[in-house]
């Protein structure tokens, strides 16, 4: 059964409709919050609730064609939410790369990953839902409530950013 079809029978009510379309949203959804929120508990937290919210309120979708972008501002917001919490607390530990990695691939993977966690949250939020989430500039503008070419700016001079950093 194709996406559209799941979204209107959860809005009219089948749980194993909405079950199915947790299913293939799960992945995009706690990859994007893992990597906004630096860490694999709070990940786990934004997601459920953020699936608890959109099960709630399946109903009140207008358009069925829209849950993906519904589904992930919902998660949006709620890493945002999460992210207050960061700024209001005083442990933003970064994981140091290790002064001895066995291998240049987890060295390399550290760095982007530390890398990606210091970007201010604006450009974290695009970047996620950029690279994990796989969504275009269009769909991150709905989902953050930014006009799309503004996304692409972001998006741009952040990855020039972060392709700088890599060289030196």
């Amino acid at each position: 059964m194709d996406e559209r079809k799941l979204v209107i029978l959860a809005i009219a009510g089948e749980e194993d409709a909405f079950v199915k379309l947790y299913e293939l949203y799960y992945t995009r959804l706690y990859r994007y919050a893992a990597y906004t929120l630096r860490g694999v508990h709070d990940a786990e937290d934004a997601v459920s609730e953020a699936v608890a919210d959109a099960y709630a309120g399946i109903s009140r979708l207008k358009n069925p064609d829209a849950f993906g972008t519904w589904i992930f501002r919902i998660l949006s917001n709620k890493c945002k939410a999460k992210m207050r919490e960061y700024y209001t607390s005083s442990d933003l530990d970064v994981t140091e790369v290790p002064e001895e990695a066995e291998n240049i691939d987890m060295a390399l993977n550290l760095s982007v990953k530390q890398m990606f966690m210091s970007l201010p949250k604006k450009e974290r939020m695009v970047i996620g839902l950029s690279v994990f989430g796989g969504y275009d500039s269009r769909e991150i503008g709905k989902i953050l409530k930014m006009n799309a070419s503004t996304v692409r700016s972001i998006r741009k001079r952040t990855l020039e950013k972060m392709a700088r950093e890599m060289n030196d």
